[in-house]
């Protein structure tokens, strides 16, 4: 079973036996992710295509970079950037636990959308889902478990 717990972290400091990140469909910001996620990782992330991966909702893969010692990397598709809502981190939040309970993980870190790379798009900084991404990943989460 897993466990849910919120906490303030950064990817080099996590434990969890799964790693969450959303990853978005549009292409500079699909390879700006991407990109993230190879330095992240210690630049040991395989390339793929889109037919592979492209950000699409309902699309996710489970990588095992060697940086990450065991640990899985589960990129989840967050779809377009535009429609980044409450709900939409709630079913992307659902696949991560849902593809963590198929690897057995007993822990799983589920990271916010890094709000530089969102910020550029389409969201005011004074929109309320901002306060609420959290809350939105957690029970997505739970509601999938």
């Amino acid at each position: 079973m897993i466990q849910l717990k919120a906490e303030r972290s950064t990817i080099d400091r996590v434990r969890a036996d799964a790693v969450a990140m959303l990853v978005f469909e549009e292409a500079p910001l699909f390879r700006k992710q991407v990109a993230r996620v190879r330095s992240l990782a210690g630049g040991s992330v395989p390339s793929f295509d889109d037919a592979f991966f492209a950000g699409k909702q309902r699309q996710s893969v489970v990588l095992y970079p060697p940086a990450m010692k065991g640990r899985a990397l589960i990129l989840v598709g967050a779809g377009k950037r535009e429609a980044l809502s409450a709900e939409m981190l709630r079913r992307s939040a659902a696949r991560a636990a849902r593809e963590a309970a198929t690897l057995k993980a007993t822990t799983l870190e589920i990271l916010e959308p890094d709000v530089e790379i969102i910020i550029e798009g389409t969201r005011p900084v004074n929109d309320p889902l901002w306060e609420n991404i959290g809350l939105a990943l957690g029970e997505g989460a739970a509601l999938a478990l």
